[in-house]
């Protein structure tokens, strides 16, 4: 039975322990043969349905304010030094009666405030564990990242602790390693594996199913994980819907509660707008959906993407531009519309629903994560001998309004 583990620090939303799970999914259902351990930094982790041969510890939350990007203990009194230190020694605790044959990291390479560090270098001394990096395919402005990366000494890192570089994006969209200037150290461990395709085999039902609940045609919006969505939901919530469709609103589990209050008393009053403050199935809603308002998150783009949906993306800009940029590439070769925050109000998601058309729209992208993940895990625990995967690499980058279909 080959082990692998996938840590994600999730200090803010959800997005990474929803990218690891996905691709934990993925594996588990290709090979038999494995057992996997998420390691998340969100107590929501646990509220995901786990796949047979997967499971999740979930770490004591740390929080990241949504302006300066601090971080702080979300939940208990105790200083940041203590928090982090109880993290780092859970983690290295776990991993180490774990022993995986694998362990993949989730966007930071050593960890929140560097608490996996300890747990790297334990794991890189042992000689059994194989260690990737997994990058979101963006992950703020070039030149943030290159001093962030270089102040932290990240690349150094990642020569040292790390053996693989796995980019869940589209090369000919976004080159990550040439855009933010990696050296040829990191560049040589860089596999580009495509964006996460989030629909799988259970949306039809599940989209029946909230379709059953909602007799009329509706837009979605998301507000990603909350913390940061409270504008755009009360913008969504004081907008009116095209005539003889509905609104759904899904919050997010993190929506501070004056926002909540107000917009349940908004549903309380109208009958073509719904409310939903978490569900762990947000893909089978995109799939129902006659259009998408949404944050530029990685997973909720993913999602549009997926499913072919028109899409208002209205992204964050602070503490990180990555939202402002993903949005804006995806709006250079006409995948969504993009509306900046400055200009967000009622007024101007009535326009936007009002005039765009609910056809799908085409995705010429490469949605190919969740097939060249376990593809790549079978090369490096020799899972399946026979299974050779392709050069994801070599592939010219295209111009950004015409991106090639492979």
């Amino acid at each position: 039975m080959h082990r692998i583990a996938f840590y994600s620090h999730d200090t803010m939303g959800l997005g990474h322990i929803r990218r690891n799970l996905a691709l934990a999914r993925a594996i588990v259902d290709r090979h038999v043969d494995v057992s996997i351990l998420l390691i998340s930094g969100t107590h929501l982790g646990g509220a995901f349905r786990m796949p047979a041969g997967v499971d999740c510890i979930t770490l004591p939350a740390l929080g990241k304010h949504q302006t300066t990007g601090a971080y702080s203990a979300r939940h208990l009194s105790c200083s940041l030094d203590h928090i982090v230190g109880l993290r780092a020694q859970t983690i290295r605790a776990a991993l180490e009666r774990f022993a995986p044959h694998l362990l993949v990291v989730d966007n930071v390479a050593l960890g929140a405030l560097g608490e996996l560090e300890p747990t790297l270098a334990a794991l890189r001394m042992a000689r059994r564990t194989a260690t990737v990096l997994g990058l979101r395919d963006i992950l703020d402005e070039p030149s943030v990242v290159d001093r962030e990366w270089t102040a932290a000494g990240h690349h150094a890192s990642i020569e040292r602790y790390y053996d693989h570089v796995w980019i869940y994006g589209d090369q000919s969209v976004y080159d990550l390693s040439e855009e933010c200037h990696f050296p040829e150290s990191t560049r040589r461990r860089v596999r580009f594996v495509g964006y996460l395709d989030r629909r799988s085999p259970h949306d039809s039902e599940a989209a029946a199913a909230a379709g059953a609940a909602l007799d009329r045609p509706f837009t979605l919006c998301l507000a990603g994980g909350g913390q940061d969505g409270t504008d755009l939901a009360l913008a969504f919530a004081a907008a009116s819907f095209p005539a003889g469709e509905t609104g759904v609103l899904l919050t997010g589990p993190f929506c501070p509660e004056p926002a909540l209050k107000a917009v349940r008393a908004v549903a309380a009053t109208r009958d073509d707008f719904h409310l939903i403050d978490f569900t762990e199935d947000g893909a089978s809603l995109v799939e129902r959906a006659a259009r998408v308002v949404s944050m530029a998150g990685y997973n909720s783009v993913c999602e549009i993407l997926a499913y072919r949906k028109p899409a208002l993306l209205v992204p964050r800009e602070a503490p990180r531009r990555e939202q402002t940029i993903r949005a804006t590439r995806f709006a250079e070769i006409g995948l969504v519309d993009v509306l900046v925050p400055r200009d967000l109000s009622p007024d101007a998601l009535t326009r936007w629903m009002a005039t765009v058309s609910a056809t799908p729209r085409s995705t010429p992208l490469h949605l190919t994560a969740l097939e060249h993940v376990p593809r790549l895990v079978s090369n490096l625990l020799s899972l399946d001998p026979h299974q050779a995967v392709p050069p994801l690499t070599t592939r010219t980058r295209a111009s950004r309004r015409g991106v090639h279909v492979h």
